[in-house]
């Protein structure tokens, strides 16, 4: 029986793939939390070993997704409100909290476009645009499904720079989902398709499952997620159930 070898790539790629299956998509903390607990102005209980006394526990503080850190802030307030200028800062800002190792990848397309493809970050092959490497064919094969030509779409990521293990938390912290939306809002798309659903939460401020309307300066934008385009590339079943999805969510958003 043939056997394939399996690169460093493909076993990170099934690493997600089994935990995203298993329906785990949020980062977890090892260190337990009495969520139950009530705050008590009663004194510490000290500890067996009699060294340091035990705080009681205390339910930790909700974060408001729409309370945005000074940091996030001052980041989409420096970034430029036409979309041409926008895309000359993308590429020029630096973003020093991302991968240093890597360049920027520039978006493609021109505003008021039909679809928006947003992605995480770019490809491992991306070079001088988004989705120029290998990923290419599959999201080519999808545009010609939707009859959609190339002037109708636009091609955006959250992060500018690929990374092999991007922060999530700490991209939401510093500003890149406010930026994103911020260049949605440029963009004006009809609707906006999203290739890895995993971080809509980041991007929405809610867990909407598959689709959602974003909520952006007043106008709301159709959203539908998708998994990552790698992994729709490798699992015809995965194909199947996406464009089964796509099918229902465009018949109520065409």
């Amino acid at each position: 029986m043939e056997t394939r070898k399996t690169t460093p790539s493909d076993a990170v790629s099934g690493f997600y793939d089994w935990w995203e299956s298993a329906g785990v998509d949020c980062l977890f903390e090892s260190e337990a939390i009495n969520w139950l607990a009530e705050e008590s102005d009663e004194a510490p209980i000290p500890s067996r070993q009699g060294s340091q006394p035990v705080e009681p526990a205390r339910r930790p503080e909700p974060k408001n997704a729409e309370t945005k850190p000074r940091e996030a802030e001052e980041l989409v307030a420096s970034a430029p409100g036409d979309l041409e200028a926008f895309q000359s800062w993308w590429m020029q800002a630096g973003f020093t909290e991302t991968n240093p190792n890597s360049s920027s990848i520039a978006p493609v397309g021109a505003k008021s476009a039909r679809t928006l493809f947003l992605f995480p970050q770019p490809f491992e092959g991306d070079r001088k645009q988004l989705v120029d490497g290998p990923a290419s064919n599959f999201l080519e094969a999808f545009r010609n499904a939707l009859n959609l030509e190339s002037e109708a779409v636009y091609l955006a990521s959250v992060m500018p720079r690929h990374g092999p293990f991007p922060d999530w938390i700490a991209a939401r912290d510093t500003g890149l989902f406010a930026l994103a939306r911020h260049h949605i809002a440029l963009v004006e798309p009809e609707r906006v398709v999203l290739f890895g659903r995993s971080i809509l939460p980041f991007l929405a401020n809610e867990r909407a499952g598959h689709s959602t309307d974003l909520d952006i300066r007043g106008a709301k934008i159709p959203l539908f997620a998708a998994p990552a385009l790698g992994e729709l590339a490798r699992s015809a079943q995965r194909r199947q159930r996406f464009w089964s999805r796509w099918l229902d969510w465009t018949a109520t958003n065409e």
